[in-house]
């Protein structure tokens, strides 16, 4: 028997991938003084990074503005730690999220991919290092996810 179908399915809906900007700014030496400025409208002030219930991704794209005077970078082995927020926790000492993943890292860059699937707060730590590779004292500012995106690879 030969049935033939009428139906048709859907292609699923692309899964938009946003940009969202924020310059790291380091000065002072021994210890670094962090800040960062978020400049892309809409996902918070300087402190926590927010990222609205939808199901859109989002690319965070790190800026590093060295005004130490010294030579530092992102620490390409491990730019980056994340843990779920815990109340009372220390900073993050590992990458463990499902939530995210590094995309890219070079010197003075860090692009980190933020599927936003859960509603949480995610601690993260950025790792930074000199030319000849010893460790910059970290800076560890807040994500808030508020969740409904969907893990996409695009």
């Amino acid at each position: 028997m030969n049935i033939k179908s009428t139906t048709h399915c859907p292609e699923p809906a692309a899964i938009a991938v946003k940009d969202v900007r924020v310059d790291v700014t380091g000065k002072g030496w021994n210890p670094v003084s962090w800040s960062q400025e978020i400049k892309s409208a809409g996902h918070g002030s300087s402190g926590t990074i927010k990222f609205p219930h939808g199901k859109d991704n989002y690319d965070i794209i790190f800026n590093l503005i060295n005004n130490t005077g010294h030579k530092i970078r992102f620490d390409a082995s491990k730019p980056v730690f994340v843990e779920r927020d815990r109340p009372g926790s220390p900073c993050p000492s590992s990458f463990n999220t499902d939530q995210m993943l590094v995309e890219s890292c070079d010197g003075d860059k860090l692009v980190i991919r933020n599927w936003n699937v859960e509603k949480m707060n995610l601690h993260y730590q950025l790792n930074f290092v000199t030319d000849k590779g010893n460790p910059v004292n970290p800076f560890d500012p807040i994500i808030q996810n508020d969740g409904g995106g969907v893990k996409s690879f695009s």
